[in-house]
């Protein structure tokens, strides 16, 4: 749940219709800690009855995810911020 609900990393791998298929790392518990795992696909909406708040994504853009809805397209530096932040919340939480 913890991790549906953070705003994650995505890499766009096809676009059709309201819906995109993109790959992300979502945290697992190693036991210890929360760590990013392996790359998983996932299909995600950006658009619901031809409305969006975003122009229509398309492969190769790095976007933003919450739940299973792409948020915006991302630029590397927002990238970095959003992996910087989620460390920063890890740690302070004795997570990282």
């Amino acid at each position: 749940m913890l991790d549906r609900c953070r705003i994650r990393i995505g890499l766009v791998r096809e676009v059709t219709g309201k819906w995109a298929r993109v790959t992300c790392r979502p945290l697992t518990w190693d036991g210890s800690t929360l760590v990013p795992a392996t790359e998983v696909e996932e299909q995600v909406r950006w658009a619901v009855d031809g409305l969006s708040l975003m122009s229509p994504p398309a492969p190769g853009d790095t976007v933003a995810l919450h739940w299973d809805w792409v948020c915006d397209t991302l630029t590397p530096a927002q990238v970095d911020r959003i992996e910087m932040l989620e460390e920063r919340q890890r740690a302070a939480v004795g997570l990282a």
